[in-house]
């Protein structure tokens, strides 16, 4: 845009401005605004209705919320930008808004503040998003700790994020990624997916290898492995076209 270009700013008010509302980037407006100083400008278009183009849907969307707190933060408004900082966490584990969080708060009172975001995620009620914050924050330990918990939480047929999740738990957390693993195979063998079966049998092979220093470390009620495999040997002896595939 030439007004963008030439760093006119009033005229790409104005250009902005003229457009329905619907079609107003307000997100890049309040961005422009704030980029120049113009915070209290940038917070009226914030709040309008319109194009909301990173997230319409969505007011605690990560991005949004990064950007709608560093306005207040511009106008000496720090307490409410650490409240939608905060709010949002709590709503979406996002490591980028806590980090944000924690970059904004006095000196030695992150520490403190980090521990009572590790609490929330261990509390929360999606069991899924939990692990990958704490994954992302490289607290593999609590990621497989969330994992264990939850171990009748898992849904097999998660073929798109489950093993990511079991791959990167297998090094250090072979009990965590043994509960992910046998939910793939199981739901593998359950829906009779033949297709999958070259799958499964990675499956089969790695949780044998991870048998010895998982089972001390699974849940009470899981069984341990030889009886597991003894009794998914048993369910599902016919399907022959997937134990033709185990050495």
């Amino acid at each position: 845009m030439i007004a963008s270009a030439r760093g006119d700013i009033d005229l790409l008010i104005e250009l902005e401005s003229a457009k329905a509302p619907h079609q107003q980037d307000i997100h890049a407006m309040a961005e422009h605004l704030l980029s120049v100083g113009r915070a209290s400008e940038a917070l009226v278009w914030i709040r309008k209705p319109g194009s909301r183009v990173l997230d319409q849907d969505d007011p605690l969307s990560p991005a949004q919320v990064s950007l709608e707190a560093r306005i207040p933060g511009a106008l000496d408004d720090k307490t409410a930008a650490q409240n939608q900082r905060w709010h949002c966490f709590e709503a979406k584990l996002s490591p980028e808004i806590l980090r944000e969080y924690l970059k904004a708060l006095p000196g030695f009172e992150d520490i403190e503040a980090e521990e009572r975001a590790l609490q929330v995620a261990l509390s929360i009620s999606a069991p899924k998003t939990s692990v990958w914050f704490f994954l992302e924050w490289s607290r593999p330990d609590l990621a497989a700790q969330v994992v264990i918990q939850n171990h009748t939480h898992w849904d097999g047929s998660d073929w798109h994020s489950l093993p990511k999740l079991a791959d990167l738990l297998e090094p250090h957390h072979a009990a965590a990624a043994t509960i992910l693993y046998r939910a793939l195979l199981e739901d593998i063998l359950q829906r009779g997916r033949s297709k999958a079966y070259g799958h499964g049998a990675t499956y089969l092979a790695k949780l044998t290898s991870l048998s010895r220093e998982a089972d001390p470390n699974l849940p009470e009620t899981m069984e341990r492995y030889e009886t597991w495999l003894l009794k998914l040997h048993a369910a599902h002896n016919r399907k022959s076209a997937f134990w033709s595939r185990i050495d």
